[in-house]
This record gives C-alpha cells, structure tokens and sequence, in this order.
C-alpha cells in the first residue's frame, strides 16, 4: 500500500502547488485583475476575453468566480455580462490543462530555484509574490510526474479490472465519482489533470475517463456556488447560471460517450492529449 501514500502525497503537492500560484498571483496582480475584469464587463464579447485571461493566471475558474459574483453582488455588472465571463473562464482553465500537457516539466527545478531566489532575495512585495507563483508552478510540474509514477503499480492491481469493467458499465458512475473528486478537491484543475495522468499511466480506460472529465466540469464550481449563498441574488445567479451551462454540456454529452471515443484520436494521438482535447 506504498504506492497510494506516494499518489496521495502527489495529489497533495498539486492541490498546495496550484493554490500557491493563485495565491502569487492574486497578491501580485489582484487589484489590477478586478480593476480590468470590472472594464471588460461592459461589452461580453471583451468580459469572455477576461474571463479566459483571469482564468489562466489564477488557474482557477471557481475564484475567477467568486470575483465575477462579487461585482454583479453590487450591482457593478449585468448577469448577461457576469456570465460571458464564467464562459471565458471555464475555457481558459481547459487551456491551463492543455499548457501542463506539453513535456517542461524539465522547467520544474528551475521554476522553483528561481522562485525561491525571488520570494527570499528581493524587496519588492510584488516580486516576491511572483516568486511564489513559480515556486507553485514547479511544483505542479513536479506534483504530475510524481502522480504518474506512484498510479503505474495501480494498473498491475488484481482488484482494477472489477472496477474498472463495473464502472465502464454505467458512465453515469464515472460522472458522479468524477463530480465527488473535484468537489473534494475544490479543484477542476488538480482533478482533469489526475484523471489525465492516470490516462497516460495506463490505469483507466479513455471511454471512463471521460466520463469523469464530464463530472468534473459539472462540479468544477460548486464551492463557489456555496461560498456564494449568502450573497444577494445577483451574485448568486452568476454561479447558479454557470451550474446551469455545465449541466447542460453533460446531458448533451454523456449519452454520446461511446460514439466520441474512437473520433478523439483525429485531434491527437497520445491517451494524454485526447483526454485534455475533449475537456
């Protein structure tokens, strides 16, 4: 049972890895991100745009969320507005999944020494926290080659082909575990990406995978939805209509699932890179 404490440690490493870049980034940038999210929402086609830029920096579309919410809470931004951004922004968290797709993780120790030089050798506050967002950024790196090589001694599990063949039965279990994980996790990011590299090490099937990347979009903002209940009505119709577009996508998708499966290999040939491409 080694194995699952080196893959929990992992997980660990990349939900703290991921919560140090936003947290970086917020301290670094956080009142100019509110400041130009607030003047993109006067035209949505601009407020998708920030929503995707807000999102690829915090790495997170659940706090670009709660940003959004708390606008349209004040009455700073129409819910047509406030939604093209959670639009933008349920993009750009699929496009920081793509970017931890691409082989750097020989960026890993690098980004750490020179976060670390950053965060303990400069004055400026700014620096500083930039600093921590590369530490964060190489220790993601880091946390998904670890991932993979603690889930290989998974796929050799006499108790895996059970079920895996009772799950790939009824891809509504794989939603419903998919959505459990990210709502554990507080992090559609930290779960696509496990789910990706389980793909890659051979332990789950494509068709299942997908149907757990179908849960965790459905449930990549239910923290922030209930962070958000006790904000008036106009913060919370933000994140009840963002639920209602995600909801949506799985209904249309799931019954599809078998029929998407063998065409995902035309848009790329590694397990890996198919997963990504279909979130």
């Amino acid at each position: 049972m080694e194995f699952l404490l080196h893959l929990f440690g992992a997980v660990a490493l990349l939900l703290w890895a991921l919560r140090m870049v936003r947290t970086g980034i917020m301290r670094a940038y956080g009142s100019q991100l509110r400041h130009w999210i607030g003047i993109a929402m006067t035209n949505r086609l601009r407020a998708a745009g920030a929503g995707t830029v807000t999102a690829l920096l915090l790495q997170s579309s659940s706090a670009t969320g709660l940003l959004t919410s708390s606008f349209a809470a004040r009455g700073m931004v129409g819910a047509g507005s406030a939604l093209a951004i959670m639009l933008g922004a349920d993009l750009g968290t699929s496009l920081v999944t793509q970017a931890y797709s691409l082989p750097i993780y020989f960026l890993s120790p690098l980004l750490i020494l020179v976060g670390y030089v950053m965060f303990h050798r400069l004055q400026s506050t700014q620096l500083r926290d930039l600093g921590r967002a590369g530490i964060g950024l190489g220790l993601v790196l880091l946390s998904l080659r670890l991932i993979g090589e603690a889930a290989a001694p998974i796929r050799d599990n006499p108790v895996l082909p059970d079920i895996l063949a009772l799950m790939n039965g009824s891809p509504t279990i794989g939603v419903v575990v998919g959505g459990l994980l990210t709502v554990l996790c507080a992090s559609s990011v930290a779960v696509v990406l496990l789910i990706a590299s389980f793909v890659s090490a051979g332990v789950l099937p494509i068709p299942l995978a997908l149907a757990f990347i179908l849960g965790a979009n459905l449930c990549a903002d239910v923290m922030a939805m209930i962070t958000s209940m006790g904000d008036p009505p106009e913060g919370r119709r933000v994140q009840i209509g963002n639920m209602i577009f995600r909801a949506i996508g799985v209904i249309v998708i799931l019954p599809f699932l078998s029929l998407l499966a063998p065409e995902l290999p035309r848009l790329g040939g590694a397990p890996l890179q198919q997963i990504l491409n279909f979130h």
